[in-house]
This record gives C-alpha cells, structure tokens and sequence, in this order.
C-alpha cells in the first residue's frame, strides 16, 4: 500500500492566510504543505525538494510570485513542469496574462474556498 502524501508548496507572506490555507489543506484533503514565505524562499525550495503542486501568491514581496514561477520553471529540477496555481485578488486580464505567460497552470482570486482548491 503507498502512503506517499501529496506534497504541496504553499507561497504566501500573509502569515495568518497562509496558517489558515495550510491548515485547512492538510486536514480536509490529508496532505503535506509546506510554506515559503517569500519568493526566494519558493525558489530555493523548489531547487531543493520535490512537490505535486505549488500554489503561489502573486502579490509577494520582493520577488514576486510571477517572477518566482519563472525562476521555477527555469531550475533543472523536478519541479520544472510541477503545476502552479496563481492566487491572488488582482484579477484582471494583464495579471492574468503575466501569470500564464510564465508557466502558471491555473489561476484563482481571493477569496477562495475549498471548492476551488477541490480542481487541484
């Protein structure tokens, strides 16, 4: 029997959204999240560790989340064709644009709910 949990890597600065994303993943779907809190940090982990999916916040700090997936999908890893699903509250279309244009898969607006996260 394969006990293997679906790895997600969860990107987002905002620390009580990400403890409440985080938690709600790991209870109701029985997975493992892990967390980055900055761009770099998804970087760098994804250089380093191998996830099913990566939900990434588009609005970070610093590097944000589209440049992020971009340097994701240029790393020779195994996560370089990983799904990520962009998430932000700017929802127009340039946003929308700039997120596929690097490689995002998917893209969902704040708010969401589980039924939303249920697609992945």
């Amino acid at each position: 029997m394969n006990n293997k949990k679906f790895k997600i890597l969860l990107v987002e600065d905002d620390i009580g959204a990400q403890q409440m994303l985080a938690l709600n993943l790991t209870h109701k779907f029985d997975c493992e999240v892990f967390v980055a809190n900055t761009g770099e940090e998804a970087v760098q982990m994804a250089s380093n560790n191998i996830y099913d999916l990566i939900f990434m916040d588009v609005g970070l700090p610093g590097i944000d989340g589209v440049e992020s997936a971009a340097n994701i999908r240029q790393l020779v890893s195994v996560n370089y064709q990983t799904p990520i699903v962009a998430f932000t509250a700017h929802t127009d279309k340039h946003t929308r644009q700039r997120c596929n244009d690097v490689g995002m898969g998917d893209f969902l607006a704040k708010p969401f709910g589980n039924s939303e996260i249920k697609r992945y």
